[in-house]
This record gives structure tokens, sequence and C-alpha cells, in this order.
């Protein structure tokens, strides 16, 4: 069985999902692209997949090596200074309550 995966928009917080258009063809859209580009930046960590712009210059991303009980992954935004403040700053404990609180923002 297929799995579908989308990108969520809401009062213009758009956060970033896997999903195909029938122009794009079997190529993956949205996170898969959007990682592959960030890595052009040497700094950026390997472990982190992207899923919003913070339109301030920090990339917020899953951290896939902080992997949780619960198969879930905490949000951290991350940007070119980050090392030098010590590491990405983490921003929910996972995606789920990153992405309800993003939406509830988006909607008000």
């Amino acid at each position: 069985m297929d799995g579908e995966l989308g990108s969520c928009e809401a009062g213009g917080v758009e956060l970033l999902g896997v999903y195909r258009t029938p122009a794009g063809g079997d190529r993956l859209l949205g996170t898969v692209p959007e990682t592959l580009d960030a890595r052009d930046d040497e700094r950026f960590p390997l472990a982190l997949l992207v899923i919003e712009y913070d339109g301030m210059g920090g990339i917020v991303s899953l951290d896939s090596s902080l992997q949780h009980d619960e198969d879930e992954y905490p949000v951290v935004v991350w940007d070119p200074g980050t090392e030098a403040r010590g590491g990405a700053e983490q921003l929910a404990e996972d995606f789920g309550t990153y992405a309800l609180r993003r939406c509830h923002i988006g909607i008000r």
C-alpha cells in the first residue's frame, strides 16, 4: 500500500511534506529536494530533514539523530550561525506538537 504524505498550509504557514504532482511525475517534492538543497551548505547537519523556512534565515527541520521512543523526532531550527551558539535550537518535542502550534498561529 502506498502512503501519501503532503504539505500543509494554513493562513500563510506552510509545512513541507513529501509529495508528487502530475507535472512532476515520479519526482518527489517538498522535504526531499529542500533537504538536498540545504545540504549544499556543508555546515547543514546530515541528520536534519527540512520542513519549513522561518523567514529569518532559519531552516526548521526534524532532527533524525534524536529519535524518541515513539518513533518521533524533535523539531529544531538551524541557521549558519547555529554552531557558534551551541547547536540547533529545539522548537518542539515532535512534529505533531510543532505543526499544531504553527497551524493555530496561521489561522488566527
